[in-house]
């Protein structure tokens, strides 16, 4: 039982990891594409640049902040696993002696 339990958590561990890559690509590649469109919400250079450096910056929070998701998610899962995996028991099966009869 202790197998399919850390199985099952390696198992979700995995796409889990999978899951917070494609939200880390998808938020910085947001950020990037808002910093490289921010002249089209104005004309005024300043502004412009300052709209660039806020998009970027946000797509570089919102990728770090993924990061912190992900490994308290893994941290809850590796925890819950091995909370489960001492309730269910030792691995090593316990033996009793067999009654001698005098």
């Amino acid at each position: 039982m202790r197998k399919l339990i850390w199985g099952g958590t390696w198992f979700l561990l995995a796409l889990w990891s999978l899951l917070a890559w494609a939200s880390h690509s998808l938020v910085e590649w947001a950020g990037q594409l808002a910093a490289r469109n921010s002249d089209m919400v104005t004309g005024h250079p300043e502004t412009v640049e300052w709209l660039s450096w806020a998009a970027n910056a946000a797509g570089v929070a919102g990728g770090s902040i993924v990061i912190v998701i992900w490994a308290i998610g893994c941290a809850l899962a590796l925890g819950l696993a091995a909370i489960l995996s001492r309730l269910v028991g030792s691995r090593e099966p316990t033996y009793r002696q067999p009654l001698t009869r005098p």
